[in-house]
């Protein structure tokens, strides 16, 4: 297997690096590949190289970062969704602070690392629920999980990672299903 040429991963990061940086400051509609250029100190050769434009840019971060997403709620869903589980997961996040917080915010042309991210927890609730017999939609459950796993995301990226959150949202969790699960007599 070949060595990866360290000047294509250098040039990668620091496109990386200036295209979250001018979206946060921009925003995406405003960011163009001039000025990922000039932020990242390239030439529009080199952006070109590699990205046809910002958007196959803004898509292949929102994939990298989804497969990280999806190996981290993998490993929570292997832990039967313990509280030590679902801190690993916001601590495994945290390395990528800027970029998730930015990616997060942004939804074009259906690429929206959002989405990805709702669709990965609501597929991972599948499983553990198809055990239970539910009083209430189960559906609603895996929106509702969802999207407080996605505020407490944000949360957590923005504020640092608190295990009484963590405990917080595993307890609710927890209560929800115990609470609508049928009694079998």
């Amino acid at each position: 297997m070949k060595n990866p040429d360290l000047r294509v991963q250098k040039s990668k990061r620091d496109i990386e690096r200036a295209f979250i940086q001018l979206v946060n400051q921009k925003g995406f509609s405003k960011t163009n590949v001039k000025d990922i250029c000039n932020t990242a100190l390239i030439g529009r050769s080199t952006f070109y190289r590699y990205y046809d434009d910002k958007y196959m840019l803004l898509e292949e971060l929102v994939q990298y970062y989804t497969s990280i997403f999806e190996k981290l709620v993998s490993n929570r869903t292997k832990k039967n969704f313990t509280i030590t589980s679902l801190i690993e997961l916001y601590e495994g996040l945290e390395n990528y602070q800027a970029s998730m917080l930015c990616l997060l915010n942004i939804s074009i042309d259906n690429v929206s690392l959002q989405e990805n991210f709702r669709s990965l927890l609501t597929e991972s609730l599948t499983q553990y629920l198809s055990t239970k017999k539910l009083t209430i939609s189960k559906s609603f459950i895996q929106e509702l999980y969802a999207s407080s796993v996605i505020t407490t995301l944000k949360w957590s990226l923005t504020n640092g990672v608190d295990p009484q959150i963590a405990e917080l949202m595993n307890t609710t969790l927890q209560y929800i299903v115990n609470k609508y699960t049928a009694k079998v007599e």
